[in-house]
């Protein structure tokens, strides 16, 4: 009998504290460009990688290469999922506002993409709201529109709507 042979590329315990330091320096780059939602999301899977090299140090690297590939990719993407869904939090808990305005520059993509529109006022102007989860509502109410929202525009760059009506009014502030 003759033993198979693992044909995944072996993954050594320098070689998880080498991506869990890469993956920090990606954070800190992420920082620079003022994009907290992601380097948040590279910190954690930073700390994940690192965690997982001294966990693997720790009971002598006993367990087998899929096993490595596997935890592996599970802490990767779940280090960016648990950041991403922080960021998206966070943006849905900042203060919320309300705009009443023009519905403008509806978007909708040829093929793949996210559908949005503007909402424009005389003094303000909120760019790539969600139209697709909105479109009936908008198209109800003529397009005059009113929205309450929340936008920490650190961790998003699109505002997260609480909720839309119709612009009563049609006068828009």
């Amino acid at each position: 009998m003759s033993v198979k042979e693992e044909r995944l590329r072996p993954l050594t315990i320098e070689s998880n504290l080498w991506v869990g330091i890469l993956f920090a320096f990606l954070s800190i780059w992420f920082l620079f460009i003022n994009e907290y939602s992601l380097a948040l999301s590279w910190t954690l899977t930073s700390g994940f990688t690192l965690l997982f090299a001294w966990l693997r140090k720790c009971i002598n690297d006993v367990l087998p290469l899929s096993i490595n590939w596997l935890f592996f990719l599970l802490l990767f993407f779940a280090g960016i999922w648990i950041g991403v869904t922080i960021g998206q939090d966070i943006n849905r808990s900042a203060q919320q506002k309300e705009m009443c305005g023009q519905v403008e520059n509806i978007y909708i993509p040829q093929r793949r993409g996210i559908e949005t529109f503007d909402l424009v006022n005389k003094q303000q102007r909120l760019n790539a709201l969600p139209y697709f989860s909105y479109k009936n509502q908008i198209h109800e109410a003529d397009n005059q529109i009113c929205v309450i929202y929340s936008h920490a525009e650190k961790w998003n760059k699109n505002p997260y709507i609480h909720m839309l009506k119709a612009n009563k009014t049609r006068y828009s502030e």
